[in-house]
């Protein structure tokens, strides 16, 4: 299954590619196609959207997206914001991997862990993919998310989450799914470079 969602905003020349764990086959493959943007395989596991349901039907699954922006989900998301040379980029380097993946036999499903369950607590932060400096920049606030309600901002690094050090977006990711309800953690970010804390009451769950 191939599921091409939001590449039509590419504003860094990256691309990231989730999914890659459902067959052993995908991550090479995904690899070896040159491409003048960067491709991010996100080999965390599998998260919570449209293909999961795919997935969860043994059937191997990859999305592609080039991250959150300021109108997702928002009536402003118009298509004169669309990069339509980026995304004719980004698909005929679909095109090619599909192509690939059709000389191949069929591919070998691989069962793997499925980030994000409904029961997760989540801060509601869209984080940027590229960010290499240590820490997790924050590219967009989910409106129903714990990070808006408690003044996180765009551009805000987390750093730390209780016990849980933040050196790339993974450890975000991670460090989300140990988060309980009903947890108080200190949550240590830096804004324009000066570092401070927020206490959150993670006293209910928001929605991803």
């Amino acid at each position: 299954m191939i599921n091409m969602d939001m590449i039509g905003r590419m504003d860094r020349q990256w691309l990231t590619v989730e999914g890659v764990v459902s067959a052993p086959e995908l991550v090479p493959v995904t690899k070896s196609i040159g491409a003048d943007f960067t491709v991010f395989c996100d080999s965390l596991g599998m998260q919570r959207s449209d293909y999961i349901s795919f997935y969860n039907k043994k059937i191997p699954a990859l999305q592609f997206f080039t991250g959150f922006h300021d109108d997702y989900h928002k009536p402003t998301d118009d298509a004169d914001k669309i990069n339509y040379r980026a995304e004719a980029k980004i698909l005929e380097y679909i095109r090619i991997l599909v192509y690939k993946l059709d000389q191949l036999p069929k591919l070998r499903f691989q069962e793997y862990k499925v980030w994000q369950k409904e029961s997760a607590v989540h801060l509601g932060i869209y984080h940027e993919y590229n960010y290499k400096k240590g820490g997790a920049r924050i590219h967009g606030l989910s409106e129903y998310g714990y990070a808006l309600k408690y003044g996180f901002k765009k551009g805000d690094v987390i750093l730390q989450i209780g016990d849980s050090t933040i050196a790339t977006w993974k450890d975000l990711e991670k460090a989300e799914n140990w988060i309980k309800k009903n947890d108080t953690l200190p949550v240590v970010f830096k804004r324009n470079n000066i570092p401070d804390t927020i206490i959150i009451p993670f006293n209910h769950y928001y929605p991803k």
